[in-house]
């Protein structure tokens, strides 16, 4: 795991559902350098977002962030779209990046992103287990929180169920919004998602990363279903950025 220096390390109870994440929560915490470390609740955790000032808007190298950013231990909860609309009523602050533990998985909707953004993007369902990013790419957007979902092995359950329902769907996309790699292998989502499409005929994983922290992938069994996509900045960008 890269060194990591949050000033403050918030924990929910969705970071606590089950003896698995506790122990990778435990995990996590050895790792990371933080002596303060909260637990909180929903309302407490929507008041640290302005004071915090997680999402100042813009890109992140105008922000020139100048520390780590502070790290968010969540977990995934799957609720009826009233009860999730009566909680981003309730918590506004917390109703994007998944920290009201939503999120897990969103359509990218190819054409439109053409026709907005000039992008050519294939349509597909994106899956998602954090937000945030020790990075801090210049033209990135991610803010000053990383947000980190625990409950893993229920995710792929659900994503079990889920991917049957869109069978045209081939390749996944996991986490382009974040870059998990870096909290390996502490936070263990590599061995879970590697090891869940592993399982799959006719399904891939895609994992994104700029990191070189890659030697606890070595290991793992992929049986040909994870694909690895690097982004590496060229020569200019890195002289003039």
């Amino acid at each position: 795991m890269y060194k990591f220096h949050p000033s403050v390390v918030y924990v929910t109870d969705r970071a606590l559902s089950s003896p698995l994440t506790v122990k990778r929560l435990d995990r996590m915490l050895a790792a990371v350098e933080c002596k303060d470390v909260r637990r909180v609740t929903d309302a407490e955790l929507n008041d640290a977002v302005k004071e915090r000032g997680w999402f100042p808007g813009g890109r992140t190298g105008e922000a020139r962030r100048p520390d780590d950013p502070d790290l968010v231990l969540n977990g995934f909860v799957w609720r009826t779209p009233q009860e999730e609309a009566e909680l981003r009523k309730k918590h506004p602050a917390l109703a994007p990046h998944m920290l009201l533990g939503n999120g897990c998985w969103g359509f990218r909707d190819g054409p439109s992103y053409r026709s907005s953004h000039g992008g050519v993007c294939q349509a597909a369902w994106e899956i998602h287990a954090a937000f945030g990013c020790l990075h801090a790419c210049q033209y990135c957007h991610v803010g000053n929180v990383l947000n980190v979902m625990l409950n893993l092995e229920e995710y792929v359950q659900r994503l079990d169920e889920f991917a049957k329902t869109i069978p045209w769907q081939k390749l996944y996309k996991y986490d382009n919004q974040t870059d998990t790699i870096c909290l390996e292998p502490e936070y263990g989502a590599s061995e879970v998602m590697v090891s869940y499409f592993a399982t799959q005929r006719d399904k891939w994983l895609m994992l994104y990363t700029k990191s070189d922290n890659v030697d606890h992938l070595l290991g793992l069994k992929h049986n040909g279903h994870t694909i690895i996509n690097w982004t590496l900045s060229c020569d200019t960008t890195c002289r003039e950025i």
